[in-house]
């Protein structure tokens, strides 16, 4: 009689042994079809959400400004400034004026010509006055205006006619109000036109031939004060209320002088004319 084989009976360790290579043969073959499966889902999302292409215009054919909006009308091109001279700097800027000898004034200093002949009696205030600013008007209407020393000591005088009617600077150049101005002939030549940067655009002070226009600026160095030197300019404001007025309104005491160049061309060349008109007729 056959008895049955004997089958040995595994032990603890075999049977934690098999169990455990069983489970990751398990997780393997899990893990795998998951992947898989992951895979082909997102292969289908990006086929889903995937850019249409366009497709690319021929580029010889393409109108670059086809699309481009509409430019704006372009500013008109301004005018381009007239040349100035050379800048000779920032200045000191006084003023000067005719002096005026009030009506009920009475004096017993005299005043004469290059022939030491009397011109006028005034009192000592006026003739100080005179002697500074150059040029005055007597209490009877005559302008007189410095002639330089004379033989009889002190300052002489000539009685202008009514070509000038504010006086005169150097070798009987007439004043202009707001135009005329005294240098130092070692820093500025007698006759030379400039332009002081701070007036142009400014509203001169007065009416009519003497005032009340805008400024651009261009001036004549018709003049010489016995107190200018070196960097400094005296404009002639022509009477003491428009000085008043004027630096109460805009208090210049600085200025930037240039040579006029050609900004200043016509202005010098009708002032000139005029000079020219004036001594022609003396």
């Amino acid at each position: 009689m056959r008895t049955a084989p004997h089958h040995k009976r595994p032990s603890q360790l075999e049977t934690s042994a098999r169990l455990f290579v069983g489970l990751c043969l398990f997780a393997l073959t899990t893990w795998g079809q998951v992947a898989c499966g992951q895979a082909s889902h997102s292969a289908s999302v990006e086929d889903e959400i995937a850019p249409v292409e366009k497709p690319v215009p021929d580029i010889a054919t393409v109108d670059l400004w086809a699309t481009a909006p509409a430019a704006e009308a372009a500013d008109p091109i301004p005018e381009v400034a007239q040349a100035l001279g050379k800048s000779m700097g920032e200045f000191h800027m006084t003023y000067y004026w005719i002096a005026d000898e009030a009506a009920k004034s009475r004096g017993n200093q005299s005043i004469v010509d290059k022939n030491c002949k009397r011109i006028a009696r005034v009192n000592q205030q006026f003739k100080r006055r005179l002697t500074l600013e150059g040029s005055g008007r007597l209490k009877d209407g005559r302008i007189v205006t410095t002639a330089g020393g004379c033989k009889c000591g002190g300052p002489c005088f000539w009685v202008a006619d009514e070509k000038y009617p504010w006086g005169a600077g150097v070798a009987q150049r007439p004043l202009a109000p707001f135009r005329s101005i005294a240098v130092d002939p070692k820093r500025i030549k007698i006759g030379t036109s400039l332009y002081l940067a701070e007036l142009d655009g400014l509203t001169m002070p007065g009416a009519g031939d003497t005032g009340g226009f805008v400024h651009d600026g261009c001036v004549v160095a018709d003049d010489r004060g016995g107190g200018v030197r070196g960097s400094q300019i005296d404009f002639f404001a022509a009477q003491r209320g428009h000085y008043k007025s004027f630096f109460k309104r805009h208090k210049i005491n600085r200025i930037s002088v240039f040579g006029g160049g050609e900004r200043c061309q016509d202005h010098a060349e009708k002032h000139d004319s005029n000079i020219v008109a004036v001594r022609g007729s003396s």
